[in-house]
């Protein structure tokens, strides 16, 4: 599946769209432009991939960290909820924890690794849990851009 240089450009606008309105706290909108992503009628259900992997990048993009300081250094998660609570990875939602995986593929330089997570999310059959992966992807990075959290990345396994 291609993205043609109009869907980037698209993709882009709708991700800071979305940035913007998760900032602001306007959630009633927020959950319209995700609702025209994630149904499976949904009338931009072909974009939610293509956004998907640029939450994935502006989520890289945003942690601050030495990447290549040593071949056998790799990225991993420990999950918390919002209380700073320990979550099991299992307790985890499969969506979203394919996009955490998708976070960590990338940050551990592995593309296709990537592409495959995110592919787990789009064929997810539950419009709520791509919903929950959208929102997360939003959350983190305005938590590492916005926040204070430095590299930590909070789970909500009870967002729904």
């Amino acid at each position: 599946m291609t993205t043609t240089p109009y869907e980037v450009r698209e993709v882009r606008e709708l991700a800071e769209r979305m940035l913007t309105l998760a900032r602001a706290k306007d959630l009633s909108t927020l959950a319209v432009l995700i609702g025209r992503l994630v149904g499976k009628y949904a009338p931009q259900r072909h974009l939610l991939r293509p956004l998907l992997l640029e939450l994935v990048g502006h989520t890289v993009e945003a942690i601050p960290a030495q990447r290549g300081t040593h071949p056998r250094e790799v990225f991993v998660a420990d999950l918390s909820d919002d209380q700073g609570a320990g979550v099991e990875v299992d307790e985890v939602d499969p969506a979203l924890r394919a996009m955490l995986r998708a976070v960590l593929a990338a940050l551990n330089g592995a593309p296709a690794d990537v592409v495959d997570q995110v592919d787990l999310v789009v064929g997810d059959r539950d419009p709520v849990a791509k919903s929950n992966a959208v929102v997360h992807g939003l959350l983190w990075i305005d938590q590492l851009t916005h926040g204070s959290t430095g590299r930590t990345l909070t789970v909500s396994p009870d967002l729904r």
